[in-house]
């Protein structure tokens, strides 16, 4: 931390003059202690240690107060920019399965996915805090949607479940909302009150039990 402050402040290192056509940027989560509604939020940091590190939202030191002058907030994204970041982001995963964007299928797979996400971002900022959800929340629903359409695929038993392509990753969007956003809720009656939101965009189909095999 030190010699960062020293790089960025003095624009040396190790007392050594740095080139001037240097520019150093950096990025600091904020200093920010947790409540307890944002505990019950789920997926949070757990230690038995009692220091004051346990109770921050993110685990981070105090930043020099050399450095303190430089810091400029940018706050969190706008709700539209944000979207547009989602949506860049599951495009990834989709054009994969649908090369071409625009097929009938794909806008329609498109347009309920990125509605779900971004209500479920809604849904739990409102009912717990900002800093419950996030775009690593992105990363992690595309590692899992990979996963559960490999998986459904390669069981015989969904083979005529789902029978065509559309209602294979409507399935396996279905799962994948479940694992990330559901079931980290702890609370029955707000996971209802999410899962009323979410149910349009499966048309009463949403989170019901898989088919098992006969």
């Amino acid at each position: 931390m030190g010699l960062i402050t020293e790089i960025m402040c003095k624009r040396t290192m190790h007392g050594e003059p740095l080139p001037e056509k240097l520019v150093f940027l950096g990025a600091v989560n904020p200093y920010r202690t947790m409540t307890k509604k944002m505990k019950h939020s789920g997926l949070t940091y757990h230690t038995d240690n009692a220091d004051k590190s346990s109770t921050l939202v993110y685990t981070v030191n105090p930043l020099p107060h050399t450095l303190i002058n430089y810091i400029f907030n940018f706050s969190s994204l706008k709700e539209s920019e944000e979207k547009e970041y989602i949506k860049s982001m599951i495009l990834q995963n989709f054009t994969k399965y649908y090369p071409d964007r625009e097929n009938e299928d794909c806008q329609k797979l498109i347009k309920r996915t990125l509605g779900s996400i971004c209500d479920c971002h809604n849904f739990i900022r409102e009912n717990y805090d900002a800093s419950s959800v996030s775009l690593r929340e992105i990363r992690r629903f595309n590692i899992f949607f990979k996963f559960f359409l490999d998986y459904l695929k390669n069981k015989s038993q969904y083979k005529d479940y789902y029978v065509q392509t559309f209602d294979l990753l409507l399935g396996t969007l279905n799962i994948t909302l479940y694992l990330c956003y559901y079931l980290r809720i702890s609370d029955k009656k707000i996971r209802e009150d999410l899962a009323k939101i979410l149910d349009k965009y499966f048309e009463g189909k949403l989170f019901l039990e898989m088919p098992t095999e006969k």
